[in-house]
């Protein structure tokens, strides 16, 4: 065993048996083979569609916040890429 493996044998985040499945909090399988975090897959499948369009409209509101205060920022104080040459 390297350095690497020593530092992480008893580590239960580690991959297990070629690093396919990581287990950790209980043992089960969190990533899929593919790395799909199985975790919150789970949880989205047990909202109701309501529930799931409901929590992507705040996402969505939140990403148009910072988006608009993003253009009030550059407004108000503009880099020395964008402000007009002169």
């Amino acid at each position: 065993m390297d350095e690497m493996n020593d530092a992480t044998a008893g580590d239960p985040a580690t991959p297990k048996s070629g690093g396919a499945k990581i287990e950790f909090y209980g043992g089960y399988q969190v990533y899929s083979e593919s790395g799909i975090d199985l975790t919150l897959l789970k949880r989205r499948l047990a909202m109701t569609p309501t529930e799931r369009w409901e929590e992507n409209s705040q996402a969505l509101q939140m990403v148009e916040a910072f988006r608009e205060a993003g253009r009030v920022r550059r407004a108000a104080n503009p880099s020395p890429v964008d402000r007009p040459k002169g």
